[in-house]
């Protein structure tokens, strides 16, 4: 059998784990989303753009409830513009995200 990479390349693996990831932060505990968080930036060293997979489909499942989630998308674009622009600490803002769901 091939290895999963080369099967679905690397792009369609971190799309796979963004969703798992995705999944956990909106339905998981707090101390699930703070354990899946630390996961995230262990992979993000490994795969540099696993944290913008896991932000943008964030975006997407929010979306599907714009009013409802407007408060936490607003967040959500204002804290991952900090760290695209600043060097910041990416776990303590995600974290300050996860603060922001119901």
């Amino acid at each position: 059998p091939a290895p999963e990479r080369a099967r679905y390349g690397a792009s369609k693996i971190q799309d796979l784990r963004a969703a798992e990831y995705i999944k956990t932060f909106l339905t998981g505990t707090a101390a699930q989303r703070k354990e899946m968080v630390k996961k995230l930036i262990e992979e993000d060293v490994e795969q540099p753009d696993t944290i913008n997979h896991f932000i943008t489909g964030l975006m997407a499942a929010l979306d599907k409830k714009p009013v409802d989630n407007y408060y936490v998308l607003k967040e959500l674009v204002r804290r991952w513009a900090l760290m695209n622009r600043y060097n910041l600490n990416r776990r303590l803002q995600l974290e300050a995200i996860a603060s922001f769901l119901k």
